[in-house]
């Protein structure tokens, strides 16, 4: 399955936006509650010392703005790689299975091959030449 790099970073961007907001939502709605998640998520750093919450309309639209392009941008890089790699996997076959049915007058072999997005299956007769042994 490919990702369409501009689909995926558009969804990045508006999934980014609605954090952001539902963030600064719960942010001003519970402050304290906030300040112990953050500091949660910086591994215990004490950030009330760093700074204090910002909740100027500028410092919104300055945060909302940068969030989303930078979400956008790390979509859009996401999903140009994804594909690339996923092309290059594709083209790998993971397994290969040579099975030979034991016809008494014409056997048949049969390659089934695995790879990422694909499933072959091959089958073709054998002629012998002479008399078989058993």
């Amino acid at each position: 399955m490919k990702h369409e790099p501009m689909a995926t970073a558009n969804a990045a961007a508006a999934t980014t936006a609605i954090v952001y907001i539902v963030c600064r939502l719960l942010v001003g709605l519970f402050p304290d509650i906030s300040m112990n998640v953050a500091k949660s998520w910086f591994h215990g750093i004490d950030i009330s010392k760093i700074s204090a919450w910002n909740l100027s309309l500028e410092s919104f639209i300055l945060g909302i703005i940068t969030a989303s392009i930078t979400a956008w941008l790390v979509g859009y890089v996401f999903a140009t790689f994804y594909n690339y790699f996923i092309k290059r996997l594709s083209e790998l076959v993971i397994f290969t299975f040579l099975h030979i049915v034991d016809a008494k007058e014409d056997p048949e072999v049969i390659l089934l091959s695995f790879s990422l997005d694909s499933v072959q299956l091959q089958s073709c007769r054998v002629c012998r030449s002479g008399p078989r042994s058993s």
